[in-house]
């Protein structure tokens, strides 16, 4: 089964845009609000995006760090870890006594770029790691990210900026800020200093969400096809599935032709669109390979995560990088292909031998006679011995005097037996030569082949007697 795999420009756009937005990051001075990448890691400012702009990433890297967006600075403190943010905010008036200071320099929207240039909008979760311009990321799941209470940081994204105006009277920077602040208390136990101006915010956001409740993980995105993997020239082969996340997907074949029904009387034309869940069927007239291309635009939604991906080595890059969570949803074309293995043609099977044959037994009943105009009656069985169905099957009978001979039907299927009967009346001269003697054979011709068989004769005698007189 053929998974996702991105589609790859060149990567002088990638370039391009690093280069553009990276080089704008500059520390902040003297604890001012100011736009910079968090540094969770370190408190004297956001980090630099020192060295050239990154086109070379990792195969797996989905995006790359590039800049910030809207956000401001924090003070505040990391609680202890007998915490739970589920209870709610500190209070106004909280003692910091076993908190651990923190500041940070810049708290908001984070941006990444893909390698087709767009941007990417996401939130840290994740306040124990770094985060620098060009640092690759791929998506991933809430069980890779291992963080505590993804489902109330999911609904924080979900009912508050970007994607909402709410915390509603406030600039973007601010809002972005409150937001991220809430995110790292869910995160990491992360409270403002009870003077910041950020405070009474975050602390309604806090209060909300755990009210409404968390949000289940959302859907990873997903493209497949499903079919056999190898087949035969000029046989039609299939069905094959597009199945995913996304309704649409067109289908491109090179090498042979796809059709709608598995009778091939329905034609596809290459790249024309298929519903999610469509089946469709693949025929080569030659050995070789078909490639199936299935492109499709898939989409990554709110609250998917993001996870580092290290790249070894490159200097200047940490081994651990912040886990991100998705601000706004990611659309994404997306490309996979499978290999269809077409194989020699088969030889047409030899040409199937049958061999139709008749077998028959006779008997008589009363096997004996002792006066004239006594009934004799004879049984004939005809049995079909041979591979194929027999029809005009009938008995061969020429004994003089005998009734016509009549049987239940006319065919017989290969294995299958019939009893036909007669009757005969003694004569005088039956009773002068003592015996009664009747021989029968079967004929009929095979379905098929229309071949004429013929059973051999069987016979059977009745015997005369005289009878016993006082």
């Amino acid at each position: 089964m053929s998974k996702i795999s991105l589609s790859r420009r060149s990567g002088s756009v990638l370039a391009a845009a690093l280069a553009v937005i990276s080089f704008g990051v500059a520390p902040a001075a003297g604890g001012a609000e100011r736009d910079g990448v968090p540094n969770a890691a370190r408190a004297d400012g956001p980090p630099r995006a020192d060295g050239p702009a990154r086109a070379d990433g990792p195969p797996q890297a989905e995006f790359h760090i590039v800049s910030p967006g809207p956000g401001a600075s924090l003070s505040g403190y990391v609680g202890p870890e007998s915490m739970d943010p589920l209870h709610g905010y500190v209070p106004r008036g909280y003692s910091p006594r076993d908190f651990h200071r923190r500041v940070i320099r810049h708290a908001g929207i984070i941006r990444g770029i893909r390698e087709d240039g767009k941007l990417v909008r996401a939130y840290c979760f994740d306040l124990e790691h770094p985060t620098r311009g060009h640092m690759p990321y791929r998506y991933g799941t809430w069980g890779e990210a291992r963080t505590r209470n993804l489902g109330y940081i999911a609904r924080t994204i979900h009912d508050y900026y970007p994607n909402t105006a709410e915390p509603a009277g406030m600039s973007e920077r601010a809002k972005a800020a409150a937001v991220q602040a809430a995110i790292w208390f869910f995160s990491n136990r992360y409270v403002l200093d009870q003077d910041h101006p950020l405070f009474p915010t975050t602390s309604r956001i806090v209060s909300r969400v755990i009210k409404e409740g968390p949000l289940e993980e959302p859907a990873s995105p997903s493209l497949r096809v499903s079919g056999p993997e190898h087949v035969r020239a000029n046989s039609l082969a299939g069905p094959y599935s597009v199945e995913g996340t996304s309704d649409k997907a067109s289908v491109d074949v090179t090498g042979g032709e796809m059709y709608r029904d598995a009778a091939g009387t329905q034609p596809i034309r290459s790249g024309a669109p298929l519903e999610r869940g469509a089946s469709f069927y693949l025929r080569s007239a030659h050995p070789g390979k078909v490639r199936v291309r299935i492109r499709a635009r898939v989409v990554h939604h709110i609250g998917q995560a993001a996870v580092y991906v290290r790249e070894a080595g490159y200097p200047g890059m940490p081994r651990e990088g912040q886990k991100i969570i998705l601000a706004r949803e990611d659309c994404v074309d997306v490309v996979i292909e499978k290999l269809v293995v077409i194989e020699e043609e088969l030889p047409p099977p030899p040409p199937v031998e049958h061999h139709p044959s008749l077998e028959v037994h006779k008997w008589v009943h009363p096997g004996t006679y002792g006066h004239a105009g006594q009934r004799l009656h004879f049984k004939i069985k005809v049995t079909n011995t041979g591979d194929v169905a027999l029809n005009n099957v009938r008995v061969e009978d020429h004994m003089r005097g005998l009734s016509e001979v009549r049987c239940p039907r006319t065919t017989l299927a290969a294995g299958e037996s019939m009893v036909c009967s007669a009757t005969y009346r003694v004569t005088r001269r039956d009773l002068r030569h003592h015996s009664v003697k009747n021989c029968a054979a079967a004929e009929g011709r095979a379905f098929e082949e229309g071949t004429h068989v013929r059973s051999g004769w069987d016979c059977a005698q009745a015997y005369g007697h005289v009878p016993v007189t006082g």
